[in-house]
């Protein structure tokens, strides 16, 4: 095959900027490379339908036509990379349920909303603590730190060990292997002629993202997640934390954020980004900062928005316009409404419309 434009290789690249537009100029560059074969699929992992759909849009707007993509979401691009034989599935919460109460069956009470409880909290654990709980199959009581457990927790690893007893190899430690296997092969259906991008995410589990680094090895995946702020993500990811688990830090570790919504709302999508850049550098791939291009702002909105995306004090000399709205409602419901109301009149302005909709609850007087 003549090598063309396409022909990356294989590899991990994590591109970061501060909207889903933006990024989506990064994507359809990457897609307006072609291949060679006009009927390779382009797999594209979105987080939800609603992604899918603008994001279909946005690629049709740019590339002239949105065709011969495939799309699909992260658990069903994970469960392809480990294999249909993987046996994974039998620690998710459904099945997990009815082991849990058959195990915790109180003389003749049978609590089947508690062995939900517990099942969906092992779950999560096999998602987001997976080596915590790789110790309780080794017989070890600890915590998330790795730390002793204390006594009135310790039912929670013996529960876990007799689950082990009935179902076997907890899907935590089958997926170590799969994850060594998938770095040694790849899987069926995929090699070097595919290519995957994964938009719109700014967090995943870290199983998963090991999962991706070992398929890295074989195929060549594009990450395009959102940060909240590029400046503070330029500061925090200069530093080079590494936040493989399991690593305690402290608000010492963070640096203060100067605009109070950064403050509370970017604390989530920055500890997301932290594992993100860790796997891509983990995988030796590149990770591409979000670009400083950025018009001056002239309305209220758009003041908003430059302050949050530069982290600084918001400015006290700001025009009042109609960017950006706020109502008092007395309900969701109410909420929606009034953004139906609005959506028209946004719609006709020659400016972005931003709208804040606050609930309010209306007191007795």
């Amino acid at each position: 095959m003549t090598p063309n434009a396409y022909d990356h290789g294989v590899g991990f690249e994590l591109h970061v900027d501060r909207d889903l537009i933006s990024l989506a100029d990064r994507l359809a560059d990457r897609l307006s490379e072609a291949p060679e074969d006009p009927f390779t699929f382009e797999t594209i992992v979105v987080p939800g339908a609603g992604v899918k759909a603008w994001l279909s849009h946005a690629l049709a707007h740019r590339l002239g036509i949105c065709a011969n993509l495939s799309f699909t979401y992260p658990a069903s691009l994970i469960s392809t990379a480990l294999g249909a034989g993987s046996g994974l599935g039998r620690w998710q919460t459904g099945p997990l349920t009815w082991a849990v109460q058959s195990l915790t069956v109180d003389s003749q009470r049978r609590d089947l909303l508690r062995s939900r409880a517990i099942a969906d909290m092992f779950d999560r654990y096999t998602l987001y603590r997976p080596h915590m709980v790789r110790q309780w199959s080794d017989g070890r009581n600890v915590d998330g730190m790795l730390n002793e457990l204390p006594l009135h927790h310790r039912w929670q690893p013996e529960l876990w060990r007799q689950l082990e007893q009935q179902l076997g190899t907890s899907d935590a430690v089958a997926m170590l292997g799969l994850v060594e296997q998938l770095r040694h092969s790849a899987p069926d259906g995929m090699n070097h002629e595919n290519r995957i991008s994964i938009f719109g995410i700014s967090s995943m589990p870290l199983p998963h993202l090991e999962v991706l680094q070992s398929l890295s090895r074989h195929v060549d995946i594009a990450l395009f997640s959102p940060c909240v702020s590029p400046n503070r993500w330029r500061q925090q990811f200069d530093r080079s934390i590494e936040l493989y688990h399991p690593k305690r830090r402290s608000d010492a570790d963070r640096i203060p954020a100067q605009h109070r919504l950064n403050e509370g709302w970017a604390r989530a999508n920055e500890e997301g980004h932290l594992l993100l850049v860790d796997t891509a550098r983990a995988a030796g791939g590149n990770v591409i900062g979000p670009s400083v291009s950025e018009g001056a702002p002239t309305t209220l909105l758009e003041h908003v928005q430059h302050s949050v995306r530069s982290d600084l004090l918001p400015s006290q000399a700001v025009v009042v316009d109609e960017t950006v709205m706020s109502h008092r409602t007395y309900g969701a419901h109410r909420q929606v409404e009034v953004v139906r109301d609005q959506l028209p009149t946004c719609s006709t302005k020659p400016i972005k419309m931003g709208l804040l909709a606050m609930n309010h609850e209306m007191s007795s007087s």
